[in-house]
């Protein structure tokens, strides 16, 4: 899906309230574009459960970020749990953005295992 789909969907959206973002429409063109994969465990979302949307910012903090396409991604419900509404300024303590930051250079890959680089 192209950018200005997704920003308009977003907007035409935007106007029906808070939990917009949970709208059909946004929700498949969202499993569309993380190809049903989680955003952060990269699980097949149907292998493990139902899919949820994302607010990579937290919308109890950053309330007008809610149903902006660039803070929204799909995940399964063990990340969107276990994430919650998780934020911190601190960039050593922050939760990484799959779409934005470098993971190869945060993260180290070992087989099962992901280690912080120093």
């Amino acid at each position: 899906m192209l950018e200005r789909d997704r920003e308009q969907l977003a907007a035409a959206f935007r106007r029906r309230g808070k939990s917009s973002w949970r709208h059909t429409e946004i929700v498949r063109a969202l499993q569309r574009d993380a190809e049903n994969k989680c955003m952060y465990c990269e699980s097949f979302i149907d292998d493990v459960s139902y899919g949820a949307v994302e607010h990579i910012l937290p919308k109890s903090r950053f309330e007008h970020l809610a149903l902006e396409w660039s803070n929204l991604g799909y995940c399964c419900p063990r990340c969107n749990t276990n994430k919650g509404a998780y934020w911190s300024e601190d960039d050593e303590l922050r939760v990484l953005d799959p779409y934005t930051d470098e993971i190869e250079s945060a993260l180290m890959i070992v087989g099962p295992v992901v280690l912080p680089r120093s």
